[in-house]
């Protein structure tokens, strides 16, 4: 059986990329020998089988936050240290690959000298979204293996700019899905609390949906997430008096609750990977009004069927999808009819071939 090595610095926050790794670990270990690597002490969010091995290299990235400067010099200590750190485990550890989620993570295995055309690497945000010291670290991935990319957009760009790119989109989490019940007067985004997810615009345009329009006073949005724009969050939500239709949730591992307890997700991102909180969305037969936003909910969403698209930025054309919805119960049942059927049959067997065909 072969062995494949998923590497990722830490498994302990509720983040997307967390949820690919232990989803794909918990379905990979179905055929393979999998070891889970981080660098802390092995904690994790996500429910991971108790097949996959857990290993740590005992070198938690802490960094301070409050210095650019520090923070340049933690990244590049520990990136040394974890490379020594790597070459030990593999002097000792025989694998077949090792899949890896960072640049960064790529060079620590690259300088090991002891992987040999055996990393993969993996992408989970959107391209435009990188600033020119990532993009520059990115360009070790031509000497991967393989460049898994989950977007058509971005698959195309890398693949005719020399890279081994390979369009694998991510795979279905393993959740209780069931269908909502669309009378539920509740919309919820979940996402991290950052400048690209604009939950901050977000609240704005919700503060003036309620005053603009008639007949939603009883509606609720709900923000499941946590992160460093929390408290500008929580501020905004009390200077604009929205404390009774706003609220915040922190992330939770039951988060199918979530999904279930409302009508419909919203997604205000500047920019997103995959959007795997689209294709959660869906599987629950929520209907989606996303951003058109680079590059992954129009490889998701089918405009006007399942979800809306809007274009970015747009909020006055957000504001007004959005009401659509809200006010029209019969759309919300059709689209979430559409979304839930083809989440249900999400091709996964293909997804999971196109990984083995990689092993």
């Amino acid at each position: 059986m072969k062995k494949i090595i998923l590497y990722i610095s830490s498994m302990k926050p509720a983040g997307g990329i967390e949820r690919v790794v232990s989803t794909l670990a918990n379905e990979l270990c179905n055929d393979y020998e999998i070891t889970l690597l981080v660098k802390d002490n092995g904690e994790s969010f996500y429910y991971l089988d108790k097949r996959i091995e857990v290993l740590s290299l005992n070198c938690a990235l802490d960094l301070n936050m409050r210095s650019r400067f520090s923070r340049g010099l933690g990244l590049l200590r520990n990136l040394f240290v974890s490379a020594y750190k790597l070459r030990a485990l593999f002097y000792r550890c025989n694998f077949d690959y090792i899949y890896v989620t960072t640049p960064v993570s790529f060079w620590e295995c690259f300088l090991t000298g002891r992987c040999n055309n055996k990393i993969i690497a993996s992408e989970h945000g959107a391209r435009v979204n990188y600033n020119i010291i990532y993009r520059a670290l990115k360009v070790g991935y031509k000497f991967s293996h393989s460049y898994m990319i989950p977007t058509k957009t971005d698959f195309d760009y890398y693949m005719n700019s020399g890279y081994p790119a390979v369009y694998i989109p991510h795979l279905r989490p393993a959740l209780p899905y069931s269908i909502s019940k669309n009378d539920v007067k509740k919309v919820i985004n979940v996402g991290r609390f950052t400048a690209d997810k604009q939950q901050l615009a977000l609240i704005r345009m919700w503060s003036e949906l309620i005053k603009e329009k008639d007949h939603i006073d009883e509606w609720e949005l709900i923000l499941v997430g946590t992160g460093e724009l929390e408290y500008e969050i929580i501020s905004l939500v009390e200077e604009l008096d929205l404390s009774n239709s706003v609220k915040l949730v922190p992330p939770r591992k039951d988060i199918e609750t979530i999904y279930s307890d409302a009508s419909i997700f919203v997604l205000t991102s500047s920019s997103e990977g995959f959007g795997m909180v689209v294709l959660e969305a869906l599987s629950f037969g929520l209907p989606v009004v996303s951003f058109d936003c680079p590059s992954g909910p129009r490889d998701i969403i089918d405009d006007n069927l399942d979800g809306l698209l809007v274009d970015l930025n747009d909020f006055e054309g957000f504001k007004i999808k959005l009401y659509s919805l809200m006010c029209d119960k019969s759309l919300r049942e059709k689209m979430s009819l559409h979304g839930f059927s083809k989440a249900s049959v999400w091709n996964q067997s293909n997804i999971l071939s196109k990984f083995k065909g990689l092993f």
